[in-house]
């Protein structure tokens, strides 16, 4: 307990440099916890997606990521390490539910999307122009959950 009076009179006597020294260490401090957490969040992202390390994007735009489709047939034929290519566009974009307009990102892709990414939904078709719901949106859209709903599929 001397220890403490004795810091605590050094500290009195000294208040600039207490306040530079203090100040700089809880500065200091902050950026490493900062950095920290976004080092942390960086290796976290994607995690949820299964062989993640596995996927590669060839072009990346800021809403998305695409192949030609020329280039998607030569590497499926040509590199037998290359099991599915896909196209993606992620765009903001109204959805009609019970009446009110919801925006909601919406994913404009193509059928082998889901040979690329093994993410779930609730209700939908893996074909060409349909549609699938995930429980994420049903739990922005419904309210209190979204078991035993009926969900229209219109394509």
């Amino acid at each position: 307990m001397k220890i403490f009076s004795i810091y605590y009179r050094i500290l009195a006597r000294n208040k600039i440099f207490s306040l530079i020294s203090i100040g700089g260490f809880s500065i200091s401090l902050a950026v490493v916890i900062l950095l920290l957490s976004f080092i942390r969040s960086e290796k976290q992202y994607d995690r949820s997606i299964p062989d993640m390390v596995q996927i590669y994007r060839i072009i990346h735009t800021e809403n998305g990521a695409f192949v030609p489709q020329e280039a998607r047939l030569k590497l499926e034929s040509d590199l037998p390490q290359v099991l599915a290519a896909t196209n993606y566009i992620i765009s903001p974009d109204p959805v009609i539910w019970d009446e009110e307009n919801h925006q909601v990102n919406i994913i404009h892709t193509d059928s082998s999307f889901f040979k690329v990414f093994s993410i779930g939904f609730v209700k939908g078709i893996r074909e060409v122009f349909s549609g699938t719901l995930t429980r994420q949106f049903l739990r922005k859209a419904v309210p209190g959950g979204s078991s035993g709903i009926k969900i229209p599929l219109v394509k």
